[in-house]
């Protein structure tokens, strides 16, 4: 079987199972026990080409605007995991790669190993459970419905994409002129997949697969003039985990797992944004009048935005920080919504006058949270369906 899609700098994807061509030519021929199953899927919504799942801006809206992300598949490079209770022993689950067919331009899901996850009797209801991507798993969603995987401190990302004076064409969006970004690295935009095969019916079967971290999208502006050098953005929660091991049960929906106490690292993610340029390591430079942004994914976790702050750390160390909801202030407090993505959006940044580390950016940072509905946009005929977040503005 051949067919699905993701996203990635700005969206992310989904998977389909794999087969061969099976999947397309006997579709009405009822499953036998013993055969390898074929997967279709879809996605909501988190879509960027050149790295893995991506971020793509739906029709109609823009980077500086978007309501919504979607989520594409990137052939030869995502990874699921598939499990079904109903399969004979031994071969419950499997690990899958997304591939694109040639010919139709569909992506599937292709097997990993040997065998993939097989049919059991066929005069019985069967029930998938899927994660993506296999590189985060922990343990889990082997000989059950459970998963534990692990969402790091070190968030680096993919290729930094340098602003230009006019509107780049960037594969899966259009970027604004002025604008750059450090693609994120999509292996930490988790999704959860369930779909089911009622007895009686055709031997295809669609995973349905939705979003499971939060997201903050950081837009960063740059100074007022003149340049900066930055070297690390990253987010800091003051009392809660907001990284580190969680575990899902997909069948569920329930989360657990997750500690309850800051220790460690487990309170701050970064993204280094230094890049290598003719073999010397280079931190981004921001001139006047441009702009960066770059994601950061966290627990999959309600979180109150007065308990986060953004951290920019420009030469020698120097650092501006930016509580999302400065002390003091009668903004209203905000969740960040397990699944969604929330936008923050600093002022123009401005060198501190010492090097010492620095708690001073302004009071004007615009909190926006983004909430994505469920699923969208189904591709009848070839069993795939996009994933999106839904977006809701908060100032």
């Amino acid at each position: 079987m051949k067919q699905f899609k993701m996203i990635g700098g700005t969206i992310l994807a989904l998977l389909m199972a794999g087969c061969s061509d099976d999947m397309i030519e006997n579709q009405g021929v009822p499953p036998v026990s013993g055969e390898e199953i074929a997967f279709g899927v879809h996605s909501d919504n988190f879509n960027v080409p050149e790295s893995r799942t991506i971020y793509e801006i739906p029709e109609g809206e823009t980077v500086t605007n978007y309501t919504k992300l979607n989520i594409a598949w990137v052939p030869d490079k995502d990874n699921v995991r598939v499990y079904c209770s109903e399969s004979p022993k031994g071969f419950e689950w499997a690990d899958y790669v997304v591939r694109e067919d040639k010919e139709t331009s569909k992506n599937y899901l292709a097997k990993k190993k040997d065998t993939g996850v097989r049919w059991g009797d066929v005069s019985k209801d069967h029930h998938f459970y899927a994660f993506y991507p296999t590189e985060r798993i922990v343990s889990g969603l082997e000989n059950g419905t459970t998963i534990t995987a692990n969402i790091p401190t070190a968030q680096e990302g993919g290729a930094y994409v340098r602003p230009a004076e006019t509107e780049q064409n960037i594969g899966n969006i259009m970027l604004p002129a002025h604008w750059g970004l450090i693609r994120p690295n999509m292996t930490f935009a988790m999704m959860g997949g369930k779909g089911t095969w009622a007895k009686g019916t055709d031997k295809n079967v669609t995973l349905d697969f939705k979003p499971l971290v939060s997201v903050v999208d950081v837009v960063i502006n740059g100074p007022q003039d003149g340049s900066v050098n930055i070297y690390y953005v990253s987010v800091r929660s003051k009392n809660n985990p907001i990284v580190g091991n969680f575990t899902y049960n997909v069948a569920t929906g329930a989360f657990s797992g997750m500690e309850d106490q800051v220790s460690g690292d487990n309170n701050i993610a970064t993204i280094n944004c230094t890049y290598m340029d003719n073999g010397i390591p280079t931190p981004v430079v921001l001139k006047a009048g441009e702009v960066l942004t770059l994601k950061f994914f966290l627990l999959p976790r309600n979180i109150n935005a007065s308990d986060l702050s953004v951290s920019v750390t420009l030469d020698g160390g120097r650092t501006l920080t930016q509580n999302l909801v400065p002390e003091g202030s009668n903004k209203p407090d905000q969740d960040l919504v397990q699944g969604m993505i929330t936008r923050v959006v600093t002022p123009k940044v401005v060198y501190p006058k010492t090097s010492n580390w620095m708690s001073e950016i302004g009071d004007d940072v615009l909190f926006t949270g983004l909430s994505l509905p469920g699923s969208k946009h189904s591709y009848t005929g070839d069993l795939y369906q996009s994933a999106y977040f839904p977006v809701k503005k908060v100032l």
